[in-house]
């Protein structure tokens, strides 16, 4: 999860805690308990210290990187605009 976190070039005041402790990331994995997925996030700290940290399920990325940085978030609203004016 810190690697989406310095990919999107957040500040270091957001921490991935931060993000687990929203009332829409709740309201977020509570939408998954109705899909048969396997863990959607695991914090993995059995591993070498390069390696530790939340690993995330690929859904959660862009709610993650949209959270961290604004420029992130408005790059997928033009895309998903795009996408959505294909189609119409």
């Amino acid at each position: 999860m810190q690697s989406i976190l310095t990919a999107c070039f957040a500040p270091y005041t957001k921490k991935p805690q931060d993000w687990f402790e929203l009332n829409s990331t709740h309201e977020l994995l509570s939408e998954f308990e109705h899909v048969e997925l396997k863990k959607m996030y695991q914090d993995r700290q059995n591993l070498p210290l390069y390696l530790k940290g939340i690993y995330v399920h690929k859904f959660l990325v862009s709610s993650i990187a949209m959270w961290a940085s604004p420029r992130y978030a408005w790059y997928i609203y033009r895309l998903l605009d795009e996408v959505a004016e294909k189609y119409m």
